[in-house]
């Protein structure tokens, strides 16, 4: 009988997510923060748990982020919420790797117990899988702002019938 390690309600949440999501085409590593590298922040596709008070790394790359916890609160667009058994998870473009995705989860207690599914949003505020708010990032991005060309017919003048 080999004794296993004690877990953190971290540990335990990223390793069910894990186990979960198996079947996922995208492989995930698990990296305490005292062990994790650059090399793990370009990966594809990166998920840090933990408030920036539990985890060195959140706390490094939470500027990054729009959204903000400390505590047991979180700031969701502009207003303080506290619940035990509530999450915030984030999503952006990873800074580290072009077109990488990087996901932050952020349970507010050792009470709350988020479920990593995917969701139709740039944030969202849970309680297990349960969407309490939710939202999307504004996207500026030069590369997909079209322009149409003029039309012949001139600038100010009623189309032709």
């Amino acid at each position: 009988h080999i004794p296993h390690p004690v877990q953190s309600p971290l540990q335990y949440i990223a390793r069910r997510d894990l186990i979960n999501d198996l079947r996922a085409t995208f492989a995930r590593r698990i990296r305490l923060e005292q062990s994790a590298e650059l090399i793990d922040l370009q990966r594809d596709r990166v998920f840090v748990y933990g408030t920036t008070a539990e985890n060195s790394v959140a706390a490094d790359l939470a500027a990054k982020f729009p959204m903000t916890c400390a505590g047991d609160s979180a700031l969701v667009e502009g207003e303080t919420l506290r619940d035990s058994s509530l999450a915030l998870l984030q999503a952006i473009e990873n800074p580290y790797r072009a077109s990488g995705m990087l996901c932050w989860i952020a349970p507010l207690t050792e009470a709350a117990s988020p479920e990593l599914v995917p969701f139709d949003y740039s944030w969202v505020l849970v309680r297990g899988n349960d969407p309490v708010a939710h939202g999307a990032w504004e996207v500026k991005d030069e590369d997909i702002t079209v322009e149409l060309p003029r039309s012949s017919a001139g600038a100010g003048s009623e189309p032709k019938r």
